[in-house]
């Protein structure tokens, strides 16, 4: 019975120690569970030492504490104290740590890792060390003052305090986090607060438009730029004021549904050029680069640039314009080549037509209505000569005996003629500046070109109109010459001719100085007269335009040079009459044979012995072989083989007073200065009379005398 009460008394001793011990090792585990949690406000209040103090009075809730210090891992991997509490305890335990350090004992604790309790130096006072760190890191060193009524410390206890400094070395840990991204995230603020900064700086000062529209036609947003452009005050105007893209700033509405449907294809337009139109209607060039995006609910949206492109839309239309003219001067040049070439080998056919037909003339073996049938013939060669005279003058081939001309008076003499021809219901109005310049130019040319376009201005008003003649000084500087190829610098008169007749729509105008182009009716226009006005302005370096509404009328603008100082006066040509021949020797050289043996027929009837010759080559030949006895040389310009101006030049080679006339096909005046220049003694155009064949030979050997006896 003693036994089982002893046994009783064992088991129920037990029971009570084990529930101690398990009420210990839940009031352990509660504990530990609160002194190891460190508030996340502390965390994130980013200081160190708030930490630094919480740890010590979760150790001190622990322990009987005097004073609790923490010795802390310096950027130079030395320790240095960071804490102290109380203050007062501060030297004395640098003193400590010190000796700890130089011992060896502070780095051992360190790893080990657990709590140490060490006499302090005066061996009155124990220490608590215990490393503060993490799995990663080592923070520093735990120091703890033991109060002396302190005999021991439980187990439990000291397990506690390395959770409590290792949550502690957790929390610093999270700190030091925490700051480094807290500094990051200032650091990324301030950069997104630069960047929204120089994004808005950026928009609002961009030289182009940037928008953000609907598909439904609104704007979302719209920089001061793109307001500018459109004419509103602002962005804020503009985004509120405009309901409708499409209705208000397009000319075309429809271009907006073929700028959506290209966003809708390819996700986005590149280069969209459109004429929009700003808020007081005034209308402009722009070009459009877009995206389609999506905003943040999902709904589509339009993000771009607009670029005001009006100026190079207006260089482009300057630049077709100028280079339509230049088309047009180009095609005319090549027009009067060809032209000028047809009226050489014309005028030749001319010279024998006519010759022959003279010839006829001078013979006594017709009957009149016969010689009346050669005379009608003779005056058509004549037309026909004019008409090839025309197309010279377009090609340029005609040389101009400038003199000094009032063109103010030339436009009087025509008026005269036009009063006497032309239908009365045509008012004449002449608009003439009293103080223009004088011209330096061929007055037979002048009064042609009047002619010619108050002919045409006639035929333009078949039930009557007004024909103005004005006349103004004007002076062409580089921005005209620009805009109109062909016009030069320079002190200028123009001459304007202004009809209110039918006008010519573009296709007719592009061809108006084309040769042979013609609106009138066959047999009523040979379509050469504008192209022969062109040719004779610019001959004289002049320049022509045209400008003409269908239905309105017809101005023609021509800028004359002005003359210089230098210009030859005007004076009447010298008339020579014509003589019999005395019997003296003339060589004609002329590769075509019924022109060579026309003149050579002409030449011996007028009385002269004739030689003849087909070529350049073989005239020197013949000179050579006679040179004492021919005293003139008619050669033609034209030839095969050495030509016309090699031949001149080996004739004054071996004689360099031999009388030559020079004949050519291009004009009747033209060559003739170069001729004479080159040591020819006379020029004649084809087709010339047979009349003026005698009295030019006449006119070099009386002006030339007898020739020497030797050479």
């Amino acid at each position: 019975m003693q036994l089982d009460q002893e046994l009783i008394q064992r088991l129920e001793a037990e029971v009570r120690f084990l529930r101690e011990q398990r009420r210990q090792s839940v009031e352990a585990l509660e504990m530990a569970a609160g002194l190891g949690h460190f508030a996340t406000p502390l965390v994130q209040a980013g200081d160190g030492h708030v930490v630094l103090r919480e740890i010590a009075g979760k150790a001190r809730y622990l322990m009987d504490l005097k004073a609790v210090s923490f010795f802390l891992v310096q950027p130079d991997h030395s320790f240095a104290r960071e804490f102290c509490d109380p203050p007062d305890h501060a030297a004395t335990l640098d003193r400590e740590i010190d000796a700890l350090i130089n011992d060896h004992s502070f780095s051992r604790i360190l790893r080990h890792g657990r709590s140490e309790i060490l006499l302090g130096i005066n061996r009155d006072e124990r220490l608590v060390l215990h490393a503060l760190a993490t799995p990663i890191r080592m923070w520093g060193m735990f120091v703890g003052v033991l109060g002396q009524e302190v005999s021991t410390i439980p187990d439990t206890y000291l397990a506690l305090l390395s959770i409590v400094l290792l949550a502690g070395a957790a929390a610093l840990e999270g700190v030091e986090t925490y700051q480094r991204l807290w500094e990051h995230q200032r650091e990324l603020a301030h950069k997104a607060e630069d960047a929204d900064r120089r994004y808005l700086q950026i928009v609002s000062e961009a030289p182009l438009g940037i928008f953000q529209a609907t598909p439904e036609g609104r704007y979302l947003f719209v920089n001061p730029e793109y307001a500018r452009m459109a004419g509103y005050a602002g962005p804020e105007e503009m985004v509120a004021q405009v309901t409708d893209i499409a209705a208000q700033l397009y000319v075309n509405p429809a271009e907006r549904e073929r700028y959506k449907e290209l966003l809708s294809r390819h996700g986005q337009a590149t280069g969209f050029e459109v004429e929009l139109k700003r808020r007081d209607g005034r209308s402009f060039w722009a070009s459009l680069d877009s995206r389609l995006t999506r905003d943040a609910q999902g709904n589509p949206v339009y993000n771009g640039f607009m670029t005001d492109i009006t100026a190079r839309k207006q260089a482009e239309k300057d630049r077709e314009k100028l280079q339509a003219q230049l088309f047009q001067v180009q095609k005319v040049e090549s027009v009067g080549i060809l032209a000028g070439g047809v009226a050489h080998d014309f005028n030749n056919l001319l010279q024998a037509m006519s010759g022959n037909i003279e010839m006829l003339l001078q013979s006594e073996s017709f009957a009149f209505r016969d010689t009346e049938r050669l005379r009608t013939v003779a005056r058509s060669m004549d037309r026909a000569a004019k008409l090839v005279e025309q197309l010279l003058l377009f090609s340029r081939k005609v040389e101009s005996r400038k003199i000094h001309v009032d063109l103010n008076q030339e436009v009087r003499d025509v008026l005269q003629m036009l009063e006497r021809t032309i239908p009365r219901m045509i008012a004449l109005e002449p608009r003439l500046d009293p103080l223009i310049w004088t011209l330096a130019a061929d007055p037979a040319q002048v009064q042609q070109v009047l002619l010619n376009l108050a002919n045409n201005a006639v035929d333009a008003m078949p039930d009557g109109g007004r024909l103005e003649f004005r006349t103004v000084n004007a002076c062409l500087d580089e921005n005209f010459v620009a805009a109109h190829p062909g016009a030069a610098k320079g002190c200028h008169v123009l001459l304007s001719v202004t009809d209110t007749g039918c006008g010519m729509d573009q296709d007719v105008l592009d061809h108006a100085f084309d040769p042979f182009f013609t609106t009138k009716e066959v047999g009523k226009g040979t379509g050469l007269g504008l192209a022969s006005v062109y040719g004779i302005v610019a001959a004289h370096g002049g320049f022509i335009e045209c400008r003409s509404v269908r239905g309105q009328g017809t101005t023609f603008d021509i800028y004359w040079p002005a003359a210089e100082t230098s210009a030859v006066p005007r004076e009447e040509p010298a008339q020579v009459a014509g003589r019999r021949g005395g019997g003296e020797t003339i060589l004609v050289v002329d590769d075509e044979p019924e022109l060579r043996e026309l003149t050579r027929e002409a030449l011996e009837d007028f009385g002269y012995t004739v030689l003849s010759a087909a070529t350049g080559e073989e005239a020197l030949m013949v000179y050579k072989g006679r040179v004492r006895d021919i005293d003139l040389v008619l050669l033609d310009l034209n030839m095969p083989g050495m030509g016309g101006h090699k031949c001149l030049q080996e004739l004054l080679r071996l004689d360099p007073e031999a009388n030559v006339i020079i004949a050519s096909g291009y004009a009747r005046q033209g060559h003739g200065k170069n001729a004479l220049t080159s040591g020819a003694k006379g020029f004649l155009g084809k087709p010339f009379q047979l009349r003026e064949l005698d009295a030019k030979v006449r006119e070099v050997l009386e002006v030339s005398g007898p020739k020497p006896a030797s050479v």
